[in-house]
This record gives C-alpha cells, structure tokens and sequence, in this order.
C-alpha cells in the first residue's frame, strides 16, 4: 500500500496534478479510499491562503480506479474490500 503525494500520482497515472486535484474535489475520489488529507484544514496561512495541509494519494486504488472508472460496480466491490481490509476483514 503506498501513499503518494500529487507530483508521483499524477505521474504514475498519466493524469496532470489538477486532474486528481479536480477527482478529489468532485468526490470522484473518496476520503480515506483514494486520498487522505494530514494537517489541521483550519490552520490557514494568512498570506497565501493555503493551509499546511498534505494531500496524499492512495496509488493502487487510485490506480484501480482509473482502469475500472467505466465499471463502477467493479470499483466499489474493490473498495469495500480495501474497507474491510483495514478493519482486519481481508487481505
């Protein structure tokens, strides 16, 4: 299981970083599934506006999902496997 920032998930799908920035702000990509966001949301920098949050991407799901995007319920059967995996229920 690896978790990778944007530069590497982009580059490893061929996708541009706004792409998986535009999956994950659609909901196309799910919270704790396909990306996971470290930091503090609130804790915003007054000058730039960004926060010290890190986006980080789950690459094999991520990848899963672009293979099995026009198979959704391929895609979820998989990703409720990789649920019941961290729960101790799988692979």
């Amino acid at each position: 299981m690896a978790w990778v920032d944007k530069r590497v998930v982009a580059e490893k799908l061929g996708i541009s970083e706004g792409t998986a920035k535009n999956y994950r702000l659609r909901g196309i990509w799910i919270q704790g599934i396909h990306y996971q966001a470290l930091g503090d949301r609130n804790c915003w920098r007054a000058k730039t506006g960004r926060g010290p949050r890190k986006i980080l991407y789950h690459l094999e799901n991520c990848q899963h999902w672009l293979q099995t995007r026009h198979e959704p319920e391929l895609h979820e059967k998989f990703c409720l496997q990789y649920q019941e995996s961290l729960m101790g229920g799988g692979p």
